[in-house]
């Protein structure tokens, strides 16, 4: 994708993420079209999130609870899940959502998401570890390159 063809991020963005070290240089990774399902249960970070993805050139689903995110997976090609692991507001339930959807869609790439030390969730739900973590908040940089990196490219 060419400069000239990228989605511009709205010029106010970079006001209101200032606190965040984000700058209109920063190198932002975009997406190519591919599906991402957003799990998210606040919802003003769910219409942020997919308002965000959106302006990245993702398609974006959205999913406030587990019983949701399994529901998308049954009716739509994900090309990968940004979840939300406190989706259900328990580790141990996202856990179980995590097990259906591994069994559902093997192949399907997952990013977790938490405002929390996921150290400290891991020694009591083990079945999570060694997916990979982005850490709330985080800036939009980091949030694209997540993404690419989580559908295996560089945004390049």
């Amino acid at each position: 994708m060419t400069d000239q063809n990228k989605p511009q991020l709205p010029q106010h963005w970079a006001q209101g993420w200032a606190h965040c070290a984000f700058t209109p240089e920063a190198p932002i990774a975009y997406g190519e079209g591919e599906t991402v399902l957003l799990a998210e249960k606040d919802p003003t970070l769910l219409k942020l999130g997919k308002t965000l993805l959106e302006n990245l050139n993702y398609r974006v689903l959205t999913a406030g609870s587990g019983a949701r995110i399994l529901a998308q997976c049954q009716l739509e090609q994900i090309d990968i899940i940004v979840f939300d692991v406190e989706i259900d507001y328990q580790v141990a339930e996202a856990e179980k959502t995590l097990a259906k959807i591994r069994q559902l869609h093997p192949a399907t790439r997952i990013l977790l998401s938490t405002a929390h030390d996921m150290a400290l969730g891991l020694r009591c739900c083990p079945k999570v570890e060694g997916l990979p973590v982005l850490t709330k908040p985080f800036t939009v940089r980091s949030f694209s390159q997540s993404i690419r990196q989580g559908l295996g490219t560089n945004g390049e």
